[in-house]
């Protein structure tokens, strides 16, 4: 291992540089430990991760990047997605919305790429519960077992002004 940096009772302390065997860390360090705002890239993988750690964990805010174009931007706990976040999938589809342990988990907004939206909870990864999918500018009120769709009802034209009528809908639609 290679350190390049400020030491206070030789421990790394402050702005240093860590080459280890498959990675390089940029960033701050705090008694001998990644700590506050650092860049991390793993040679092996590619992969590449910019935000805050904590006790050397990713915790805190962030962007890690993947070798094969997919991204997220969010919140990370112990080196997880964990909590808000967006993640870009290389081909172009995405999900915006809450995470638990590298998990969609809670409400979330997924976007396909033939344009599809689907917008409600998620339970272990997969669409789960009441929500709302648009599709070809048609909304739906849909529900999902397990990732599986159980029931779909036509709500409204996706081109038609939302009047109070349809915007009570969708809100009764995705809070039931």
């Amino acid at each position: 291992m290679y350190y390049k940096g400020n030491f206070t009772k030789n421990k790394k302390q402050g702005y240093g540089i860590e080459k280890g065997k498959d990675y390089i860390f940029e960033g701050n360090f705090e008694n001998d430990k990644k700590e506050g705002i650092g860049k991390i890239e793993y040679l092996n993988s590619k992969e590449i991760y910019k935000g805050i750690f904590t006790n050397n964990f990713l915790t805190g805010k962030g962007e890690y990047a993947w070798a094969n174009g997919d991204s997220y931007y969010g919140e990370f706990l112990d080196g997880k997605m964990h909590g808000t976040g967006e993640y870009k999938w290389a081909d172009g589809g995405k999900y915006i919305g809450e995470y638990t342990n590298n998990i969609k988990e809670g409400k979330g907004k997924f976007f396909w790429t033939n344009g599809r939206i689907y917008e409600g909870e998620f339970d272990k990864g997969k669409p789960h519960g009441k929500g709302v999918v648009t599709q070809s500018e048609k909304v739906y009120q849909v529900e999902f077992e397990n990732g599986k769709l159980i029931s779909r009802a036509f709500l409204r034209d996706s081109t038609q002004k939302e009047n109070e009528l349809n915007k009570y809908q969708l809100e009764k639609a995705i809070t039931d």
